[in-house]
């Protein structure tokens, strides 16, 4: 996923790619030279000062990995920032708002005495793998043979979760989406009696 971070009046100017929890603050990039945040962190101030990362006008000599949006932030901006909300994907939305948005919808197509019909939708083409599926009965928690379902999604697809279980006494079912195609992981849970889908968001970072 390509990131970036720039100020309007030119002061920094940084491209970053984050991928596998982990964001790459890139050659080329300008950073702010001016420190304004004294908590600032210890990776952000020492790769800050270090004249083998940053020349005298502020451009970056290496590509720098950061385990963190927000120290990433920090380091280019030399202030306190939420990373989530500076970074820009493709300069379109904030990260958050990017991270936070689900491509795909899912709704209960049906329900038998053996199966679960879900009905997953999109607007876009994706990849998706259903996988750690879980059902509660009454709050206890009952732990199927781990299986995943691999898709290919465009429009509308329905999937089945092909599990002999008594729907009378389940209550919630719970599974993870593996979005491969933007790199994303949802947790999903299905309050049966409500069937009031809820998405969370699995952070790497």
């Amino acid at each position: 996923m390509n990131l970036i971070l720039k100020s309007q009046n030119g002061t920094h100017s940084a491209n970053a790619e984050l991928k596998n929890g982990k964001i790459v603050v890139m050659k080329g990039s300008k950073i702010n030279l001016k420190d304004s945040f004294e908590k600032m962190s210890r990776n952000a101030f020492y790769y800050r000062h270090n004249k083998e990362y940053v020349n005298e006008e502020g451009y970056l000599l290496e590509n720098i990995v950061f385990d963190s949006v927000t120290t990433a932030a920090q380091f280019v901006t030399g202030r306190s920032v939420n990373g989530n909300i500076a970074w820009r994907v493709e300069d379109k939305m904030s990260l958050k708002d990017y991270l936070n948005k689900h491509e795909f919808e899912i709704k209960i197509n049906k329900i038998d005495s053996y199966c679960v019909f879900l009905q997953f939708s999109s607007r876009q083409r994706l990849k998706l793998t259903v996988k750690d599926i879980k059902y509660f009965y009454d709050g206890k928690k009952v732990v199927k043979p781990d299986v995943h379902i691999p898709f290919v999604i465009f429009n509308e697809t329905i999937i089945r979760l092909n599990n002999n279980f008594d729907k009378s006494k389940v209550r919630t079912i719970t599974f993870i989406v593996d979005d491969k195609t933007n790199e994303k992981k949802w947790a999903i849970s299905i309050p049966l009696d409500s069937k009031e889908i809820k998405y969370k968001l699995i952070l790497n970072w």
